[in-house]
């Protein structure tokens, strides 16, 4: 039986009352929220995935579905900070 949607989000009770332990953000998203994680349209990553473009989010495939980790995203985010060239975007 599966919980009801108000269920799956309450805390997980532990049996210390002090730090409630809350359910782990997933770690895969779908190519939309990708998208949407990005600022870019879900065309532009399923044209890089198609293309297999270098420099662009690690795609983790399960069977026919691809799914990108939230890690690799925020990774990449990173990287591009690091490799552009000039000022840093906090100095402004």
């Amino acid at each position: 039986m599966k919980p009801s949607p108000s269920q799956a989000r309450q805390p997980l009770k532990t049996a210390d009352a002090a730090t409630p332990a809350y359910p782990l953000a997933p770690l895969l998203v779908e190519t939309k929220e990708a998208a949407a994680i990005l600022g870019l349209s879900v065309s532009t990553l399923e044209k890089w995935r198609f293309f297999n473009t270098p420099g662009t989010p690690r795609v983790v495939r399960i069977g026919r579905a691809c799914r990108y980790r939230l890690v690799d995203l925020k990774e990449w985010v990173a990287h591009l900070d690091e490799a552009r060239p000039g000022p840093a975007a906090d100095d402004h």
